[in-house]
């Protein structure tokens, strides 16, 4: 999580005014040089409310609900985003189903755990794919148009 003003105006600029905790992080360096060698900057920012449950006995297993969507243009970079610029997207058109609006997934490292096949067969889930980000981008792509982006 980049939280400092000093990080963001280093991404914006590339200026180092001082040593500080984001910039040290081994991470950050690579992170920058990709965006400044490929041209990259914000264009969307997403947002989503998160339920999360996590296996016991497992060494990564996750079952997420996604719901309550939205997002909004954006070209700079924030610390806080712009609520009042929030548009929702998450209407059952968007999940192409009459059924929900919420995005469950499931997750595991290796081999899918029996309670989780559990789940599947009891609930009768079908697998598809869907993306947060590209479905934002999707529904903001009059807007994006109009600003450049």
């Amino acid at each position: 999580t980049l939280s400092r003003p000093e990080t963001l105006e280093f991404m914006r600029s590339g200026g180092r005014s001082s040593s500080h905790l984001d910039i040290e992080q081994k991470f950050f360096s690579s992170i920058c040089y990709q965006i400044w060698k490929l041209g990259l900057g914000p264009r969307i920012m997403t947002q989503y409310r998160r339920l999360a449950f996590f296996g016991l006995d497992e060494p990564y297993t996750r079952v997420t609900f996604d719901r309550s969507l939205r997002c909004y243009p954006e070209t700079d970079y924030r610390i806080f985003p712009n609520v009042q610029a929030y548009a929702n997207y998450d209407s059952t058109d968007i999940y192409n189903t009459p059924q929900s609006s919420i995005v469950l997934e499931l997750k595991c490292e290796l081999k899918l755990p029996h309670w989780m096949r559990e789940l599947v067969r009891r609930f009768e889930l079908k697998h598809s794919t869907f993306s947060k980000f590209d479905s934002s981008y999707t529904f903001m792509s009059d807007k994006l148009t109009s600003l450049g982006l």
